[in-house]
């Protein structure tokens, strides 16, 4: 009977692991779907868990990149590390945090990111965790700044055009015309 309950028990812990691994193969494809990477960072020792994507949006190899607050915020644009570095971010007070920020990938290639996560606090209301996600909305900012482009060209565009018709109401409406 023991043997028999041992058996069931090691067969559920597998079931249990297996769906747990396919779980986090879903998990993982999605993200990487969706250009994001999730991370989770230690605030007591420091240390950084990332997953593929964060190497993948910042273009370094995880065989030689070791991740750590300070060579993180290196990769970020210089304009944008301040206002977005952990220290900032945590002092901030908030539990939850949402930041948009460039970085400068090891080639020099700019792209922009966006940042989501979570501030865990201890019972003495202590960060001791920040769990979250980057995401590379690169394809969207560029694509935004050609709309505001292309909506400056029309508005252009369209005040030229109205002076024109102005100038041809204003002939018109003129009762001889100048020579």
């Amino acid at each position: 009977e023991l043997e028999q309950r041992v058996a069931n028990r090691t067969a559920e812990l597998e079931a249990q692991a297996e769906k747990l691994r396919l779980s986090e193969e879903r998990r993982s494809i999605a993200l990487s779907a969706g250009d994001m990477g999730s991370w989770e960072v230690d605030l007591t020792t420091g240390h950084i868990e990332w997953d593929d994507g964060p190497y993948r949006i910042f273009d370094v190899d995880p065989a030689t990149f070791r991740p750590t607050v300070e060579r993180i915020e290196a990769l970020m644009h210089p304009d944008d590390r301040e206002k977005n570095s952990v220290t900032g971010i945590v002092a901030a007070g908030e539990p939850r945090f949402q930041v948009e920020f460039r970085i400068v990938r090891p080639s020099g290639e700019v792209r922009w990111c966006y940042g989501a996560g979570i501030i865990s606090r201890d019972a003495e209301g202590k960060p001791v965790r920040m769990n979250g996600v980057t995401v590379d909305v690169t394809d969207r900012k560029r694509a935004e700044e050609r709309q505001l482009l292309l909506a400056r060209e029309v508005d252009h565009r369209a005040k030229n055009m109205l002076a024109v018709v102005l100038s041809v109401l204003r002939l018109t409406k003129a009762k001889s015309t100048p020579e």
